[in-house]
């Protein structure tokens, strides 16, 4: 890879913001990682400690753009719902962004 390019990471870059995000990074001339959910699903811890654990690649930067919203109403709220968002919206982040910091400082 030509090490003028940054490796640009994009969560939720299959529709909306995240697509116009990855859609800019492109246009710049940088290499754009958007994994689809199948690649990385930000709901399952499991999916991302795997992708974390395999990625090989040094991030120059990375755009948490994923997340999801679960509403209802007070009585039909479940802690399910709730778990699931801060996987996915929360936790998965967190891990990203380790990976991020640590591929940028070789640990």
């Amino acid at each position: 890879m030509d090490n003028d390019k940054r490796v640009v990471l994009v969560t939720g870059a299959s529709r909306g913001i995240g697509e116009e995000i990855a859609s800019r990074f492109n246009e710049l001339g940088d290499k754009v990682i958007s994994p689809s959910r199948d690649e990385l699903d930000l709901a399952s811890q499991d999916s991302v400690k795997s992708f974390v654990a395999n990625f090989d690649t040094e991030i120059s930067v990375l755009v948490n753009n994923a997340g999801i919203n679960i509403v209802g109403t007070v009585d039909g709220y479940r802690a399910i719902d709730l778990e699931q968002m801060l996987q996915t919206n929360l936790v998965a982040a967190f891990e990203l962004c380790k990976l991020a910091i640590l591929s940028l400082i070789h640990i």
